[in-house]
């Protein structure tokens, strides 16, 4: 979150009113979820396939990601 703070420090003479993060699996952590939430920060944020509780919302997801309508043929 150190980071983050920095970079929004940094940006801060932009005088943005909403800022949403886009950040890789490398700022994954409880800690840094916790704090971006206590700052009403608005994010989105790569996680790990192989955690259990990833992999469990992937399969309560699949029978709608199925759907013939999200079907993109040039990445099957």
């Amino acid at each position: 979150m150190k980071t983050t703070k920095n970079l929004l420090a940094d940006m801060d003479f932009f005088a943005y009113k909403k800022i949403k993060l886009v950040m890789d699996r490398g700022n994954y952590s409880e800690a840094n979820i916790n704090a971006m939430c206590q700052h009403h920060l608005k994010f989105l944020i790569g996680v790990k396939v192989t955690l259990k509780y990833v992999q469990s919302e992937l399969e309560a997801a699949k029978p709608q990601l199925q759907k013939w309508e999200n079907f993109h043929p040039d990445y099957n």
